[in-house]
């Protein structure tokens, strides 16, 4: 498995760089919070939606991002810095034993399942890589949150670092 694992990310490292020109999409990974794998797909130089496939609460997410790209950032730092935001929303699933809601905590005797649904906001700073079609970043994704045994949640503090690849 280690073998495999250094065959793919050598790969990637050799990859020409006439392999990252006119990119449509890109690949990767997704730390932090609501840690998982991304899926981006442009529309044009400065739209593109992302789809998160995410992982939390011992359950899963789908979230799905409109993106807007900004070629002068608000910071000039320089030409491989790329700053992005956007919006969209999130469903999927969490198992929890405890509900807790300004101060009061619950706790279950068995964790449960409950289905969620909630809206994102979305903020990123990229680094493009000349030489070879890798991406680094790191992003900030608020969300609200309603679900059936925790009503509702908010998370402000949902940061992460990113790699991707383009293709």
């Amino acid at each position: 498995m280690k073998n495999l694992f250094s065959i793919i990310i050598l790969s990637f490292l050799l990859t020409s760089s006439v392999l990252g020109q006119n990119i449509l999409r890109e690949g990767g990974l997704r730390g932090g919070q609501t840690s998982g794998f991304t899926y981006r797909h442009y529309i044009n130089e400065y739209l593109s939606y992302e789809s998160i496939l995410s992982f939390r609460k011992s359950g899963m997410q789908v979230t799905l991002l409109r993106q807007l790209h900004e070629q002068e950032s608000i910071i000039d730092i320089g030409y491989n810095f790329h700053f992005l935001y956007g919006m969209g929303g999130h469903a999927g699933f969490f198992f929890t034993d405890k509900y807790s809601s300004l101060g009061y905590e619950n706790y279950y005797s068995q964790k449960i399942f409950s289905p969620v649904i909630g809206i994102d906001a979305y903020a990123a700073i990229e680094y493009h890589l000349n030489s070879y079609p890798l991406i680094f970043g790191i992003d900030y994704k608020p969300f609200f949150e309603l679900s059936v045994y925790q009503f509702f949640n908010m998370s402000i503090w949902d940061t992460s670092f990113t790699i991707k690849y383009r293709f």
